[in-house]
């Protein structure tokens, strides 16, 4: 299988009546941004638009004295603890006001620069890509103020940096969000109504090439974990989770994929980091998919596995309740019970049909609602929309 290369172009060299839509974004945002290139880009051609995608954290990583800058402001917000890992550098440096109008400043340049842009498109909240008369839309699977982050804060953001974010979703024209709960944090913390946002959900980036749906594929009682971050997504609760369940069933085993934990234990394989093919190919393996997580924006893990017709094992909080139907596609637990936890590994362990009926309910709900391409054809209806609703009376002309 074909992945996108996450490769930025500035120009095609075709001719679009209509105009440029400018993506403004910080980096890959977990190969999502990706995704949306490889199909945004024609399915805007086809409206009369060109499509042009810019990444601006790769500048500033080439430039030693916009890293510095962006390293100097990660430490003057956030102390020694920007210092601890690489991921903490990172996170310090997006969440810090030293970034943010680092970033600002560079993507506008970048706008002002490109010929014919009718309107920007932005992933994120962490700059602020707008300018005056142009519709400005969100991309997002999260946002700062969230009730469902609950106690896993991650890297805290300052006020003014939130600040910032607040001034940023005051000119957007239109929110379109990966899960409805960023629709309800939007509406309570930031003041947006809820009609200016639209629910795209996500799609999948690891697709499986040959899914086996027979009994004695669910019957092999083989569970597997997809996810880098070990800590949010609750590895550590599913590992005590295993444990309690395996002198009940003491052929199950546990897979590990993404995250690395220093784990020894004769039932549980750590894989680590996988290709996308790979991680495919893993779930199709599978024989349940559970991931505990305690912070889940998008939930796209959940996605890959239910169209690897997988039954998922899910916590009850952010994406999952739109991507995991509860007793249909899946079973969702509270976040941190290690006991309800246990208890669902139980319940579809012992129960390989359940799994089977699961994993195809969950197959067709996923190829229904969670595909890049149709992720992608409500982005551009929602922009080509906004926009031709702005066009002069002869540019609407050329579009009809």
């Amino acid at each position: 299988m074909t992945y996108p290369s996450g490769a930025v172009t500035l120009s095609n060299q075709r001719s679009f009546p209509r105009g440029v839509i400018f993506h403004a974004q910080m980096d890959h945002m977990s190969r999502a941004n990706d995704f949306v290139q490889l199909h945004l880009a024609p399915q805007l051609a086809a409206a009369g638009f060109d499509y042009v995608p810019f990444r601006i954290w790769p500048v500033i990583k080439a430039n030693r004295s916009l890293l510095a800058r962006a390293m100097w402001g990660a430490f003057k917000e956030h102390g020694f603890r920007a210092f601890r890992s690489k991921t903490d550098l990172a996170a310090c440096m997006y969440k810090s006001t030293t970034m943010f109008d680092m970033a600002s400043d560079l993507m506008r340049q970048q706008i002002s620069a490109t010929p014919n842009v009718v309107a920007i498109l932005q992933t994120g909240g962490a700059f602020n890509s707008s300018l005056p008369g142009l519709p400005f839309f969100i991309h997002a699977d999260d946002v700062i103020l969230n009730r469902e982050h609950g106690d896993f804060q991650g890297t805290p953001a300052s006020s003014q940096v939130i600040d910032r974010e607040r001034a940023l979703y005051a000119h957007v024209d239109k929110f379109m969000v990966q899960s409805s709960h960023v629709v309800e944090a939007l509406h309570e913390f930031y003041g947006i109504d809820r009609a200016k946002t639209a629910v795209i959900n996500v799609g999948a980036n690891a697709r499986a090439t040959h899914v086996d749906q027979s009994l004695e594929r669910y019957a092999a009682q083989k569970i597997i974990f997809v996810g880098l971050d070990w800590d949010r997504k609750g590895g550590a609760q599913l590992v005590q989770a295993f444990e309690q369940v395996l002198p009940e069933f003491p052929k199950a085993r546990l897979t590990i994929v993404g995250a690395a934990p220093v784990l020894s234990h004769p039932a549980i394989d750590v894989v680590g980091r996988l290709p996308l093919d790979g991680v495919g190919d893993a779930l199709a393996q599978a024989s349940i998919f559970c991931l505990p997580s305690r912070l889940e924006p998008s939930a796209a893990a959940s996605v890959e596995a239910s169209l690897a017709a997988l039954p998922v094992i899910a916590t009850d909080t952010g994406g999952f309740r739109d991507s995991v139907v509860e007793g249909l596609t899946g079973l969702r637990v509270p976040v941190g019970n290690v006991e309800r936890l246990a208890d669902a590994l139980r319940r579809l362990l012992s129960d390989p049909a359940l799994c089977q009926s699961m994993g195809a309910a969950g197959r067709t709900y996923a190829a229904s609602h969670y595909v890049w391409e149709s992720v992608t054809a409500k982005m551009a209806n929602t922009m080509v929309a906004e926009v031709t609703a702005r066009e002069p009376v002869a540019a609407k002309a050329v579009a009809a």
